[in-house]
């Protein structure tokens, strides 16, 4: 299983049609999948593969947020116990390319990508590191989220705030003031407000923008801006402002290593497609985790392709399997098809036709149940005229 894992990772550093992994021309030739398992080996693994779901006391009805959360809930425990953020974190969502019939997929023409499954992760924002994962199953994950008198998009971030403060406790939170929402703002104005250590502070430059933060100060930066028409103006900008939006693609770089070898594979099931990213996210944080280990030591580090390959090196290990190949050559697959001798024709799962299935043109793909058992690569076809051409002319195609 492990050496099936990292011929997936692998896939991702060479992003090739599905077949060409295995393909024996001499341009697409790489022998690193055929040595590790056959082509059908690994499919016959990716199909079968399967996520079992640990029923726990005050557990309800089965749903299908327990058919992935059990793996998602091991891997987040994973992410708050090998790594511990710095002062600067962010939370974003992220997409998961996804089409298939779900209930909760979610659509946004805004993306890049629309269609798909929506999770939510708060990340560390100077390495991009994550720290916990929060999956959109609908209202069957909405409904478990904490403070349930506040709108959705204020319980997600408090959710995964509340699983970091389990972690690390000590930090406290405070309700915002009634005055800062009555203010009256002016352009260009802030209001401020500080409690302890505690500083709410809004901002009105096109609308108003609200920030709550517990390390920061109330003070003004002036900065440069660039108006229509190319004319630069000087205007100042909260200290609390210029942070957020220096500190704010923590979920984005996290999302560019993921995409720079990305590995996830095409899947109707959508709990498979949880399952590989996961997987993905994994890779992605323990790069970082290895980069943090090499800098504290002063020591050289591997870029994150040659990390990922001594990643998958280590998970393969020395897994071959042995390949039954055919004991006829491809002369004396021709030599039996056209023996002249009687071919048992049997019917089993539905094939392409050989002779009369064009599959790259529309309209034109035809299949059926009956192959050939005598024939080593036991071709499908029908009875009658395709039966005769295949098993009398050279160029059965013609």
């Amino acid at each position: 299983m492990w050496a099936f894992i990292g011929v997936i990772i692998n896939m991702g550093t060479m992003p090739l049609a599905k077949q060409e992994y295995w393909s024996r021309n001499d341009i697409s030739y790489i022998p690193f999948y055929s040595n590790k398992f056959t082509r059908d080996r690994l499919n016959q693994i990716f199909w079968m593969l399967h996520l079992k779901t640990i029923q726990r006391q005050d557990a309800g009805p089965r749903t299908r947020l327990q058919l992935v959360g059990c793996f998602l809930d091991y891997i987040n425990s994973k992410f708050l116990k090998y790594f511990t953020p710095g002062r600067e974190i962010c939370v974003d969502e992220s997409t998961i390319k996804f089409k298939g019939r779900i209930s909760f997929i979610t659509y946004n023409p805004k993306k890049p990508t629309k269609w798909g499954i929506r999770v939510y992760m708060m990340a560390d924002s100077s390495t991009g590191c994550i720290c916990s994962i929060l999956p959109y199953y609908g209202s069957l994950a909405t409904d478990k989220l904490i403070r349930s008198d506040l709108p959705v998009s204020t319980r997600i971030p408090l959710h995964l705030y509340v699983m970091l403060l389990e972690k690390i406790p000590g930090t406290n939170r405070k309700h915002i003031p009634k005055q800062i929402k009555r203010t009256k703002f002016g352009k260009k104005s802030t209001v401020a407000y500080r409690k302890t250590n505690t500083l709410v502070l809004a901002w009105k430059d096109k609308r108003v923008v609200t920030c709550l933060v517990n390390w920061n100060n109330a003070g003004m930066t002036p900065v440069k801006r660039i108006l229509r028409g190319g004319v630069e103006v000087t205007v100042k900008k909260p200290n609390v402002v210029i942070d957020y939006i220096k500190h704010m693609g923590g979920v984005n770089r996290a999302d560019q290593y993921a995409s720079t070898y990305c590995f996830l594979r095409k899947s109707l099931k959508w709990w498979r497609k949880l399952f590989f990213w996961g997987l993905e996210i994994s890779s992605k944080n323990s790069y970082i985790l290895y980069k943090a280990t090499k800098q504290q030591r002063s020591e050289q580090r591997l870029n994150h392709l040659r990390y990922l390959k001594a990643l998958v090196h280590q998970l393969t290990g020395d897994v071959r399997q042995s390949r039954n190949r055919a004991s006829t050559s491809i002369s004396d697959s021709e030599e039996i098809r056209l023996n002249g001798k009687l071919h048992n024709l049997l019917t089993g799962v539905r094939k392409d036709c050989k002779v009369c299935s064009q599959r790259n043109k529309p309209g034109k793909r035809h299949q059926t149940t009956y192959y050939c058992n005598t024939c080593p690569d036991k071709p499908g076809m029908h009875l009658g005229n395709c039966y005769m051409k295949y098993h009398t002319q050279k160029n059965y195609r013609d």
